[in-house]
């Protein structure tokens, strides 16, 4: 039992893109019942944006340092932290990466900062497969299409990875769960 798992951050551990919503919100660039699907979802807002404002967005350490996990992450980092080696692998720009590696630390999440990989918006294949990953937990499906042959993947729904048309490549391999709370029943079994 166990081995080596890795969590994606942004949308996995950390609700980034709730706090883009909040963000986007009051800055009146979108409506008050606007959810994370309208801003991130498929045919999304931000995918809209000049690519020099999303960059932006992207690069800005602010957006980084909310004192919050997703709900369910440190009970099910907790649960499995005894019997698996623990590992962040993000594809955040290297301009946030001091400030994430002061977030993992403050949150108290087993093994960070040492555990850490800021991949600048890169390749995440290389590091999973450079550290023998054996599971990895994303929910961006250009990710999922980087790692499936080199590791088991789970893919957590979020609703810019929901199956749509036009995405062929949702087929690969992985295990998709729609909460955090999934993962811990489903690494027992592995």
């Amino acid at each position: 039992m166990g081995g080596r798992l890795a969590f994606d951050l942004d949308g996995v551990l950390y609700p980034w893109h709730e706090i883009m919503l909040e963000q986007f919100i009051v800055e009146g660039r979108l409506p008050v019942e606007s959810t994370v699907g309208d801003l991130f979802g498929h045919g999304n807002y931000f995918d809209k944006l000049p690519k020099k404002v999303r960059s932006e967005y992207l690069r800005d350490p602010s957006y980084y340092f909310e004192p919050v996990l997703r709900e369910g992450a440190w009970e099910v980092i907790s649960a499995l932290k005894d019997t698996w080696e623990i590992f962040y692998i993000t594809a955040r720009y290297s301009s946030v990466e001091a400030v994430t590696r002061a977030w993992t630390w403050n949150m108290g999440l087993p093994r960070s900062p040492e555990n850490l990989y800021v991949v600048n918006g890169g390749n995440k294949r290389a590091v999973a497969q450079a550290l023998g990953i054996t599971v990895f937990v994303e929910d961006n499906l250009k990710y999922v299409e980087q790692l499936w042959d080199i590791c088991s993947v789970v893919l957590l729904t979020r609703p810019w990875n929901e199956d749509f048309e036009g995405y062929t490549n949702t087929r690969i391999e992985h295990v998709r769960i729609d909460t955090l709370h999934q993962l811990v029943p489903l690494l027992n079994g592995i």
